[in-house]
């Protein structure tokens, strides 16, 4: 990720919708399935400045929380929020024994360019995971709306619902729920993305520009809707399986 995305980051995931939102479709899937675990032993596998990390400390209190991330910077925001317990490390090598965890947490990471193959991060948490702790994985969706904002985070790839669940049972994980998220903002995205790379194509642009995230603030009554859409979708993803959006999000157990 560009170094300056991360105090972007910093700046906005307290009260962006985006984050906000999937923080209450995270913690549905959470609590219908897996709370005692929430509160157990649980690592955020590329924690970046500890959003989340706050949230599951606010809402399960978990036992023992570790962050981890191959970023300096991105654990220097963590260690500002209060967390010690941080690891320097890829997720392609988790540094810890084997059933150490009942929770592994790893939002839009494994579609990093750094990772060659997100079957060996998976394989990691599966390893360090107790019998039957649980995963929850989010990832981009559709790579037909691939943008600055991936470039910008070095996104390498989005993808499909059966992509997912396909290297999640490869990996020894059963998945309990697999959905599309942002799936009512979905067809809105798609038609701004689409007319942004249409627009490229006339734009006297070189391949060395540096691209910015979409992280852009929001007027309060705006973030508050789309916070609400969120919250919405919160309330489906336990009883369906949405059928697009701009998200893949997973709870899978450990088999």
């Amino acid at each position: 990720m560009n170094i300056d995305e991360y105090q972007t980051m910093r700046e906005v995931e307290d009260s962006y919708w985006w984050y906000v939102g999937f923080r209450h479709i995270y913690a549905a899937l959470l609590d219908e399935f897996c709370g005692d675990a929430a509160a157990g032993r649980v690592l955020d596998a590329g924690c970046g400045t500890g959003a989340f990390m706050v949230f599951l400390t606010e809402r399960y209190g978990p036992k023992r929380l570790t962050g981890l991330d191959f970023s300096q910077e991105a654990l220097d925001f963590c260690a500002q929020r209060g967390f010690d317990d941080l690891v320097r490390a890829s997720v392609v090598e988790v540094p810890f024994d084997d059933s150490n965890f009942d929770l592994v947490v790893s939002l839009d990471v494994l579609c990093h360019r750094s990772i060659p193959d997100e079957l060996d991060p998976l394989r990691e948490f599966r390893r360090v995971l107790a019998p039957e702790g649980y995963l929850l994985l989010n990832l981009p969706a559709f790579q037909f709306i691939y943008s600055e904002h991936d470039m910008a985070v070095h996104t390498k790839h989005r993808y499909l619902n059966w992509q997912v669940e396909a290297m999640l049972r490869a990996t020894g994980f059963e998945p309990l729920v697999i959905t599309y998220a942002n799936f009512f903002t979905f067809p809105a995205i798609a038609v701004v993305r689409l007319a942004q790379r249409a627009l490229k194509l006339f734009a006297a642009e070189v391949d060395d520009v540096e691209h910015k995230s979409d992280l852009n603030p929001l007027p309060e009554t705006a973030n508050n809707l789309l916070t609400g859409i969120l919250k919405v979708e919160a309330s489906l993803v336990t009883r369906v399986s949405l059928p697009f959006g701009s998200s893949v999000t997973a709870l899978a157990r450990a088999v």
